[in-house]
């Protein structure tokens, strides 16, 4: 970006040394207070898995499952389930819930499996299924956690080489200098 600057001065190009000293120096802090944040964390896993279970957290998996099963667009299934969700506030999903949010939306009510909703309920089951890389599922989570490891104590294996080579070149321009100093 400095390359494009009006006056393509050095003082462009210090100014955006400092920034990116500076972001570096933001970056670190982040780092450590997020670090710092997990280091104190205690996770209460039944609390979590309480609150996923309440709050729909399938809705989107039950839109696409309805739409495949009933042969309906995305778009409509997708307006069903948020329907039925309105409707059901702090309530549980139903099949007639469905049933009835489908009749607002098409006109028709929806013969809706009750495994089908039963699998849009499923915390566990809906993380499980995301399997994909990069998805949520337990061991796609820990395959990711084990590169980040291994991509962490390489650069820390390639910092730790630098830091020794600018070491030994600092201590050999040292006694470079002290000789010709003395000579």
């Amino acid at each position: 970006a400095t390359a494009r600057t009006p006056s393509a001065r050095t003082d462009n190009w210090l100014y955006a040394y400092g920034e990116v000293a500076g972001t570096l120096q933001l970056a670190g802090r982040l780092v450590r207070l997020g670090a710092a944040v997990v280091r104190g964390l205690t996770v209460n896993v039944e609390r979590l898995a309480g609150l996923a279970a309440a709050n729909f957290i399938g809705a989107a998996d039950l839109a696409e499952d309805l739409s495949q099963a009933q042969q309906l667009d995305y778009r409509t299934t997708y307006r069903i389930v948020g329907r039925a969700v309105a409707a059901a506030g702090d309530g549980q999903l139903t099949v007639e819930g469905l049933s009835s949010a489908a009749a607002e939306v098409t006109g028709e009510p929806l013969a809706v499996d009750p495994e089908l909703l039963a699998a849009s309920v499923d915390a566990r089951a809906l993380v499980a299924a995301r399997s994909a890389p990069g998805g949520a599922a337990p061991e796609r989570v820990r395959e990711h956690a084990g590169l980040v490891r291994r991509t962490i104590e390489t650069q820390g294996r390639w910092r730790d080489e630098r830091h020794h080579g600018l070491a030994a070149a600092e201590a050999g321009l040292t006694t470079a200098a002290r000789a010709l100093a003395g000579s």
